[in-house]
């Protein structure tokens, strides 16, 4: 591919390159294996983060999609077991002129075949149920279950079966033996489990002056990946240090973002007993109850004061008594005595 030919996207895509330290060798790369602005990309940034070039060299063909190139650079890199083959280039030939002829009566001789015989089946092509599928750390990868239930009869090339142990992005190739034709499948393994946080108990009952220490009510703690330890435990304490009743929340994440989150009631007996109400009183106990009494004033003795009554007084007490003297004498005696 002539400089002349190239797009406008390619252009940039290879000024970049060669700023970031790309030799022309390596450029002439880019545009004698025809790669896109995208392909162009992935090369640059490949060479950038230190793969080796005859890696990038291997895998910078047109015909790899660019994210198929990111992916296969990545695995390089990291240095890790992947399925992904490199594809090999299809092939590309010329028909010369002379064959022109013998190649259109063979057409049309296959075309006289399918008339005679019309009950030929006719071969199913394979294909695959999805493009990308999800699996979870833990799960089993089985290869045959992605394929479509057709009636492919060709030879196929299977991957590998694989436990998911760990989150990450993987590539599947599906491999057709009668035409050499690949089909990729992008698995994407990813961590739903939360963390395990078990407690010793769920309430916890203090005597007032005694201090909340919240690690020593933690049973275990545990995940399906990460490995986890009690100081990664975040502890919500409303009140620390205080003797008041309240709950506590222990919330432990892992490494994908999965969060557990477990209450400890923690009780003071001296809050439980100074929060108690008092019994409402029985109509019968306010009927039977004492009346109150109200507050008495200060004895003070009794001296009775003899008064002399009035001299007119004992005078007609004397009149009236001399009146009775007729009636009864001893009448006189007792008044006057009163």
């Amino acid at each position: 591919m002539s400089e002349v030919l190239l797009t406008f996207l390619q252009r940039q895509e290879l000024e970049a390159a060669r700023k970031a330290g790309l030799s022309e060798e390596q450029l002439a790369v880019c545009t004698g294996n025809h790669l896109n602005y995208l392909q162009i990309r992935e090369v640059t940034a490949a060479v950038k983060n230190g793969v080796p070039f005859t890696e990038v060299q291997r895998a910078a063909e047109a015909h790899i999609a660019n994210a198929d190139m990111q992916e296969l650079f990545r695995c390089i890199l990291n240095h890790e077991e992947t399925l992904v083959e490199i594809p090999e280039p299809k092939h590309r030939f010329h028909i010369p002129v002379r064959w022109i002829i013998p190649l259109c009566a063979a057409v049309l001789a296959g075309l006289i075949i399918l008339i005679v015989w019309p009950d030929t089946p006719e071969q199913v092509p394979f294909s695959l149920l999805k493009e990308e599928v999800t699996l979870a750390v833990g799960d089993l990868f089985q290869p045959e279950q992605y394929i479509a239930a057709n009636d492919y009869a060709g030879a196929l090339k299977l991957p590998s079966s694989f436990h998911a142990v760990r989150p990450e992005d993987r590539i599947a190739v599906y491999e057709t033996e009668d035409n050499g034709k690949q089909y990729m499948l992008r698995i994407h393994v990813v961590d739903e489990t939360p963390p395990v946080l078990q407690l010793k108990q769920q309430e916890v009952y203090l005597s007032s002056g005694t201090k909340f220490q919240p690690m020593d009510y933690v049973e275990s703690l545990s995940d399906n990946y990460d490995s986890l330890s009690i100081s990664q435990i975040e502890v919500n304490d409303p009140d620390p240090g205080a003797f008041v009743s309240r709950s506590v929340e222990y919330i432990v994440n892992d490494s994908s973002g999965n969060q557990t989150v477990e209450v400890l009631h923690v009780i003071y007996e001296a809050d439980e007993r100074l929060t108690e109400q008092p019994a409402e009183a029985s109509p019968q106990a306010e009927q039977t109850a004492p009346a109150a009494v109200a507050p008495s004033e200060p004895y003070v003795p009794y001296v009775p004061q003899i008064q002399q009554p009035p001299e007119e007084t004992v005078i007609e007490t004397v009149i009236e008594s001399t009146a009775e003297e007729v009636s009864s004498g001893e009448t006189r005696i007792e008044h006057h005595l009163e």
